[in-house]
């Protein structure tokens, strides 16, 4: 057997397989991460056999999509969850031993994607951490130290306002998933480290962007961060930011509007968005990740609802001054 052993966010990961093209599809993913010698806190196994069936105990099994479309199956049980995708990759996170049984089957390239989040999602929930979908972009520094949570749904625009903000003096931390934790009375966030997908629409509304997206491109297309420095200001490493600012993205407009929202309105917003209650059963993980949103709700100094036009060259100061009122 060989090993690679990653720092996620502090947490050591040890990927463990028969050989190296079985490490490889999750390697790439965590290859933002650094690499230690540290003992493994947690061991994901790779093994080249085809997955397991549910469990006829597994009845509750819920079945949905991945963000890029691929069907998947899942169910929770006491000690972990159990994830089928596309009927070809199997998964099963045991958190009390903290391992994670992968079984390639016919889908180990199913691990380049979002399925591959779905795994690290479970190793940093156990550990206090918890994954969102959203942006993430320090703050310029007219509005002082702290990070901006930048959330939306899939489409709304987060990558072009991400790349807009961080090119106009605010530092890009990750433009599509964040990891939350507390800290001290309030949240802080760092982005994980991964490519860019960038849209050719994206590529129109932001024209230095014309040189990374081919201009016959049909759809997102993945632009490493490294090609993105001289052009935009990005967060080194894996910096955690406090959180002082949190943007809801809204259907975009004709022109820019802000609305200053309340705790009780952002907390909403965010518990409905980003927290997920396997099988309605309010689990010790699920309690833990409603007080994070509402402690960030309460702690956050800014927070505000976007609906932004299609003139992003303005928009960074335009955002610092709204912001700040």
């Amino acid at each position: 057997m060989i090993a690679r052993t990653f720092d996620v966010g502090g947490v050591a990961v040890a990927l463990v397989g028969r050989a190296e093209d079985d490490l490889k599809p999750l390697s790439a993913v965590l290859a933002g991460f650094p690499e230690t010698a540290a003992p493994p806190r947690w061991r994901v196994l790779l093994l080249p056999r085809p997955p397991l069936s549910f469990a006829a105990s597994r009845a509750t099994a819920r079945d949905g999509q991945l963000p890029e479309g691929t069907p998947i199956r899942a169910a929770w049980g006491p000690k972990g969850r159990q994830l089928l995708v596309d009927g070809r990759l199997g998964i099963r996170v045991n958190t009390a031993r903290r391992l994670i049984v992968c079984r390639l089957g016919e889908g180990a390239e199913l691990l380049y994607g979002s399925a591959s989040m779905s795994l690290i999602d479970a190793i940093l929930e156990a550990e206090g951490q918890h994954l969102v979908h959203a942006a993430l972009l320090a703050l310029p520094p007219a509005l002082g130290d702290g990070a901006l949570l930048l959330i939306g749904e899939s489409g709304a625009g987060k990558s072009s306002t991400a790349l807009a903000l961080a090119r106009g003096g605010w530092a890009l931390a990750g433009d599509d998933a964040a990891v939350l934790s507390a800290e001290g009375a309030g949240v802080a966030a760092w982005g994980f480290p991964r490519a860019l997908k960038v849209h050719p629409f994206t590529a129109g509304l932001l024209p230095w962007l014309q040189g990374l997206v081919p201009p016959d491109a049909a759809d997102e297309v993945p632009v490493e961060t490294g090609a993105l420095a001289g052009l935009v200001a990005q967060v080194e490493g894996l910096r955690r930011l406090p959180i002082r600012a949190i943007a809801f993205l809204e259907q975009r407009g004709e022109a820019h509007r802000l609305v200053h929202l309340g705790a009780s309105e952002a907390a909403l917003r965010l518990t409905a968005g980003q927290l997920f209650a396997p099988e309605g059963r309010l689990t010790r993980a699920v309690a833990e990740q409603f007080q994070l949103m509402t402690r960030l709700a309460a702690t956050a100094r800014w927070r505000v609802a976007c609906s932004l036009g299609p003139d992003l060259q303005g928009l960074p100061d335009w955002l610092a001054a709204q912001v700040s009122r």
